[in-house]
């Protein structure tokens, strides 16, 4: 079946309505009908009218502005979708819609009471807000931003495991003066390449325990990917492989942040350009995902993003449950990418802007 010449135009915009038509460019003057407001809605509308068949272009057409996402927007066509035609997410010409998940940190004050650890150096310039409420069910995150830097996270100074045949892929024997032995972890993780260069693992931390006057046993809440050891590779050019962040004793400089996720605080020593910046927590992980039906083994075809900004993502944890593909650089079908296609073929994305991923830019699972 050939494609029909007559494509359909769905508008959306920022100052849109999901109560309208979306085949306006804009608002009428009376503000009956216009542009739908989000991308959800646009696609829903694509959707149905696809469930009758695909004889023809769609173009998703998304005016400039920011378009703040709560959840990920899934692109899937339910049924046996017949036709030809192509569905298009694009940019209106010469403009730029951004996609974000940001939520705002307000709010932010001298502490009453500063976390215990805290550097002196630091008492003069750590202000604290509360930590917003996440969407989702979410608790925690990872990832601070100001604008669109990402701000480090109190970190410790890199240092090597130590050999010890106490060690696996749970434990770690590390340097006790790493961190204080009264240090939070509750919301702590250890950051390592564990036994190959290669590989990054971030692991939260379920304890550590003292073995003697210089050495103390950490475990993880999830198993490494391998053991907690040293580099078996490249290790004369390897000088710290390990650092333990999100701890209140390395809030040590400007730009620099802690979570205290037992008390829902955030802690900041902004640098001159964050005080003029707004700080977000980004909500999401994931932006977009176009997706096939896998179980009936039907991949959606002939979804072209184009022209689309996606900006400020968060990271996802490891979960004991991940599967981890060749030489773990990247988990089996997970939800940590800014756009995600998932059982999908003949699907393009160009003259898209993916930045300030906390994960991945783009992955391909399944197909």
């Amino acid at each position: 079946m050939q494609t029909q010449t007559n494509p359909i135009n769905i508008y959306v915009a920022p100052n849109g309505c999901d109560h309208w038509s979306g085949d306006l460019e804009a608002p009428n003057d009376n503000h009956t009908d216009g542009p739908l407001a989000s991308l959800a809605k646009a696609w829903a509308v694509v959707s149905a009218a696809c469930a009758v068949g695909r004889d023809r272009d769609y173009h998703i057409i998304m005016r400039g502005g920011t378009y703040r996402l709560d959840r990920t927007v899934v692109c899937h066509l339910h049924g046996d979708v017949a036709g030809q035609g192509k569905i298009f997410i694009e940019a209106f010409p010469d403009e730029q819609p951004c996609l974000t998940s940001d939520i705002p940190v307000n709010g932010w004050h001298k502490p009453v009471h500063y976390p215990a650890g805290l550097p002196d150096s630091a008492l003069e310039h750590v202000l604290e807000a509360d930590l917003p409420s996440l969407p989702g069910g979410r608790e925690t995150f990872y990832i601070l931003y100001s604008g669109d830097r990402r701000l480090r996270r109190a970190r410790s100074p890199g240092f090597l495991p130590v050999e010890s045949p106490l060690t696996d892929r749970l434990t770690l024997c590390f340097p006790k003066h790493v961190i204080r032995s009264d240090a939070p972890l509750h919301s702590a993780e250890l950051l390592i390449r564990p036994a190959h260069a290669w590989i990054m693992n971030i692991l939260g931390i379920e304890s550590i325990q003292a073995i003697n006057e210089n050495e103390s046993i950490l475990t993880t809440d999830v198993p490494g990917t391998y053991h907690l050891i040293k580099c078996k590779h490249f290790i004369d050019n390897i000088r710290e492989s390990c650092w333990i962040e999100n701890v209140p004793e390395y809030l040590d400089q400007p730009g620099t942040w802690y979570l205290d996720n037992a008390d829902r605080k955030i802690y900041l020593w902004p640098g001159h350009d964050d005080i003029e910046q707004t700080i977000v927590i980004p909500a999401l992980t994931e932006y977009i995902r176009i997706e096939g039906d896998a179980v009936r083994d039907v991949p959606i075809e002939g979804v072209i993003l184009r022209g689309l900004t996606f900006k400020r993502s968060d990271r996802r944890k490891l979960l004991a449950t991940d599967a981890t593909l060749q030489h773990e650089w990247e988990v089996h079908d997970q939800d940590n990418a800014l756009v995600r296609l998932r059982y999908t073929r003949d699907c393009v994305v160009e003259d898209c802007q993916i930045m300030n991923s906390g994960g991945t830019g783009i992955r391909l699972d399944l197909y």
